[in-house]
């Protein structure tokens, strides 16, 4: 349970407040910020969230003027910062027409309503931000790639080539591909689910694991795609990936989805997995393969990789790690 005001209020008074400082900080307020500041806070961060669960219209205005209201009893000068979240967030609720957020943003700039984004300008959109090296959902309203300036809270969207910030971390690989929300967890489902059990061993297999799976996007012979999830989830891709195992035991597929669960040895092997993922998705490792496609662990080489070897679909490419075997198209 968060910090809460030293006040004698019962357990349950307790979890309705420690529930609604989770909210304040899904509405971009300083949950400590809220306890410090004492009841005029309170009941400005009551009101703003009662406006946000309410519809556009007369009942959302009487709290949002509760809100204003509440607000002029705060201490501005010990509370400043918490004094601008609160009307920027005021601000924002304001908003028509399902508008509900706030942003810096700059003079000459395009905002896209989701009515004009048709698969075609999206794809356009993506393959842009690609090249210029900035992943599309940094610039995403609602996001959490969003930059957020630290004076309001609010998210900003200056240009990330002409005014690079800090806290940007600009990821996309030679193929153009730009990762999206969702494609650490993944990756680091699909490393360990394909790893696990080598992992005591050769824990450098786990990049070149990844690095299989990265090289798919765009390539030849796979499923046309451009984002890391549809090629993890097509079908045929990966043997891991829903596996199911005799009498209904749970694999490590399945374990993966719950990691919070995982105990021992699977607990260390998720937890270098979801590093090693995050690597990759920063440019960070090298792909030390020389490009693979493909991998294998069998003692023996599997009959679908004999198919594709006799075809010279596939080349061996080298170094092997452990049991695993690494191998890419021919075409190009």
């Amino acid at each position: 349970m968060k910090k809460l005001p030293n006040w004698n209020i019962s357990q349950d008074s307790a979890r309705r407040l420690s529930s609604l400082l989770d909210k304040a900080t899904e509405l971009g307020i300083d949950a400590d910020a809220v306890t410090e500041a004492g009841l005029p806070a309170w009941r400005t961060l009551t009101a703003l969230q009662l406006a946000a669960d309410s519809a556009e219209g007369p009942k959302r205005d009487r709290f949002l003027a509760r809100a204003q209201d509440a607000l002029r009893a705060l201490d501005a000068k010990r509370h400043g910062k918490l004094l601008q979240q609160f009307q920027a967030r005021l601000l924002a609720l304001q908003g028509r027409g399902g508008d509900d957020e706030i942003a810096h943003v700059t003079d000459g700039e395009l905002v896209i309503p989701e009515s004009l984004q048709t698969p075609a300008v999206v794809s356009a959109l993506r393959e842009a931000a690609a090249n210029a090296q900035v992943p599309l959902d940094r610039l995403r309203v609602g996001s959490t790639a969003n930059a957020v300036n630290p004076a309001t809270n609010a998210p900003q969207f200056a240009d990330p080539l002409a005014n690079p910030m800090e806290e940007i971390t600009v990821t996309a690989d030679r193929s153009g591909f730009a990762p999206q929300p969702g494609d650490e967890e993944m990756l680091a489902r699909l490393i360990f689910s394909e790893g696990a059990d080598h992992y005591a061993k050769h824990p450098e297999a786990f990049p070149a694991i990844g690095w299989s799976v990265i090289n798919r996007i765009r390539a030849p012979r796979f499923v046309e795609a451009n984002d890391l999830q549809t090629v993890i989830q097509a079908k045929g891709q990966f043997n891991a990936v829903g596996q199911k195992l005799p009498g209904g035991r749970a694999s490590r597929w399945d374990l993966s989805a719950h990691p919070e669960a995982l105990v021992g040895s699977d607990k260390s092997a998720y937890a270098t997995a979801r590093e090693t993922a995050r690597q990759l998705l920063n440019g960070e490792l090298n792909d030390e393969t020389g490009g693979a496609q493909y991998f294998h662990s069998a003692p023996e080489t599997p009959p679908s990789f004999q198919n594709m070897l006799g075809r010279n679909a596939i080349e061996p490419i080298g170094p092997e790690i452990g049991k695993f075997k690494f191998f890419r198209n021919t075409r190009k």
